[in-house]
């Protein structure tokens, strides 16, 4: 059983590039509409867990000029730019890189990372057991991509790890079935 005590909400990359009618994925021609729908379902998981004080964290992706690296460019659909380089996708300092229609609250955590994974530089593992958290309750975007890089590194570092499938989403129905193993 999940006991609140134990457990953290982690929220990750829901924001205006990859969710936003004028986001920069829905500019490049992807359907963003899957991802606006799980925004209701992640507003009720994170009102039923401020409602049991379980700390609810939101992580953001940024890329920019310190944190992109060469490796990280030379791989396909390149960090801070589009396939074909034409459109900036979450960038440093931008509206795109903004959470979408989600607010955090005082005692929340935003951590903002530059990598697939939540865990990856970032102070995610600190804050997690700095609060005595064991359970990582994973909500967001993208199903198999940066929530399932965080989710099996989660697991890696010793965290029990849930995904709210309702409140996860990727490109399709299909690809989030295969990373959830719903086939």
């Amino acid at each position: 059983p999940l006991r609140p005590d134990r457990c953290a909400v982690v929220v990750v990359d829901l924001q205006n590039d990859y969710c936003h009618d004028e986001g920069a994925f829905a500019r490049l021609g992807y359907d963003v509409s899957r991802a606006q729908a799980v925004i209701p379902r992640v507003q009720e998981l994170i009102s039923a867990a401020r409602r049991e004080r379980v700390p609810v964290i939101f992580l953001r992706t940024t890329h920019g000029e310190w944190t992109d690296t060469e490796a990280w460019h030379w791989r396909p659909r390149a960090g801070s730019t589009s396939p074909d380089g034409r459109v900036p996708v979450v960038e440093e300092g931008t509206w795109g890189a903004e959470l979408y229609r989600l607010r955090p609250e005082p005692g929340d955590r935003v951590i903002v990372k530059h990598r697939y994974s939540g865990f990856a530089f970032t102070p995610l593992e600190l804050a997690l057991r700095a609060k005595r958290r064991d359970i990582v309750v994973l909500a967001g975007t993208t199903t198999n991509v940066c929530v399932e890089a965080t989710a099996i590194d989660a697991l890696a570092l010793g965290f029990f790890t849930v995904l709210v499938r309702e409140c996860a989403v990727a490109p399709s129905i299909e690809v989030h079935a295969a990373a959830t193993g719903d086939f």
